[in-house]
């Protein structure tokens, strides 16, 4: 009897801890992911810090975390002790009551991109390991990768003509809302400079005097049309493409000119082109840095004429654009006509080194060419 008894005792503790377990093993069970910081550049490490709470009485003898990363990630250990490039990470944890575990993983970044943490899956068991539980986490963390800088040394020598062409283009605008003064009309004047009001004073046509502008802004038109064949060499060459626009916008940036990128590319985030509005100051570097970190090199892109059409709303304030595009394509007529509306804008064609540069230039825009090391690319 005593015997029974203490079976039943057994068999009870048995079902009440499996429905325990099969009902609140997950009740108080977070897992949580957050970057050290939120960008950092290619090249350089980051550290994760992954943190497991199970705020109840129940132990979890077992805890399989598994988590999604970006591809382009590299996941090492703190201390070295393992490397993993898979895009699925597998962990496994015992957890007591009211126990908190907390690792920091350093996280190499050797290419740009958003790097993202999501689809958190969590499996577990009870103590008599005869069954298996498994719960989905939401999960949204994500760390902005910035393009490097380009050879700057190449780079600098194009920036200086390019800010001699934008210094002169700018002090030849006149800024419609800054007015000088009035003087007599002459013939070469365009009637849209009359002041009619004054000449109807009786002193003849007089025409309004206008400052010159100081906010002329920067538009930067990034044209990653793929048309080489597919090879490493070309999507080297898309890639320092994309480090020279991250560096002219960081130059212009510093110059306090406003600046501003569209691009055919589409982002990771959106799954549209990217168009940023012209701005200044450390927020505008860090918005065109997150939006060239995001881009992906597809091969199926939007033509430059649709994206130029957005580029014009944008309504620039007396816009000068820089179009860059490694190609080597001639320029679509519709780029053409917008230059020749708008003066000092520029063409920017990089390519890679031991090549022919690009024999065209464009007839309404100055053009530079820029020699590029597609093999030492970081």
């Amino acid at each position: 009897m005593e015997l029974l008894i203490a079976l039943s005792a057994v068999l009870l503790l048995y079902v009440v801890r499996l429905r325990s377990y099969n009902f609140h093993w997950s009740d108080h069970l977070g897992v949580y992911f957050s970057f050290q910081h939120e960008a950092v550049t290619e090249g350089e490490s980051a550290v994760l810090t992954e943190t497991i709470t199970n705020e109840k009485k129940l132990p979890l003898p077992m805890l399989h975390v598994m988590f999604l990363m970006s591809r382009n990630s590299r996941l090492v250990d703190y201390n070295g002790a393992f490397q993993s490039e898979d895009t699925v990470n597998n962990e496994i944890f015992s957890l007591k009551p009211y126990h908190q575990i907390v690792r920091r993983l350093r996280i190499n970044c050797p290419k740009r991109g958003c790097y993202r943490i999501y689809d958190v899956s969590i499996e577990s068991s009870n103590p008599f390991w005869d069954g298996r539980y498994k719960k989905e986490l939401p999960q949204e963390t994500s760390l902005f990768v910035y393009p490097a800088h380009t050879d700057l040394d190449k780079l600098l020598p194009i920036f200086h003509q390019m800010m001699e062409q934008y210094l002169t283009i700018r002090y030849s605008m006149e800024d419609p809302f800054l007015l000088r003064g009035i003087r007599d009309y002459q013939t070469t004047d365009p009637m849209r400079l009359i002041n009619w009001k004054a000449s109807a004073k009786g002193t003849g046509l007089q025409v309004n005097l206008y400052e010159h502008t100081s906010n002329a802004e920067i538009i930067l038109l990034l044209d990653l049309s793929q048309t080489m064949e597919d090879s490493e060499a070309k999507t080297l060459l898309l890639e320092e493409t994309i480090r020279i626009t991250k560096s002219l916008a960081s130059l212009f940036l510093d110059q306090g000119i406003p600046t501003g990128f569209a691009t055919n590319a589409v982002s990771c985030l959106t799954l549209t082109p990217v168009l940023v509005e012209a701005g200044s100051g450390k927020s505008q570097d860090i918005l065109i840095n997150e939006s060239l970190s995001s881009l992906l090199l597809l091969r199926s892109l939007s033509s430059m004429e649709d994206i130029l059409t957005k580029a014009v709303e944008m309504e620039a304030r007396n816009p000068v654009y820089v179009y860059i595009s490694p190609s080597g394509m001639p320029l679509p007529d519709s780029l053409e006509e917008l230059f020749a509306l708008h003066p000092g804008s520029m063409v920017l064609l990089p390519y890679p080194a031991k090549e022919t540069p690009p024999s065209f230039k464009s007839e309404t825009a100055a053009t530079y060419t820029l020699e590029v090391n597609v093999d030492e690319s970081k």
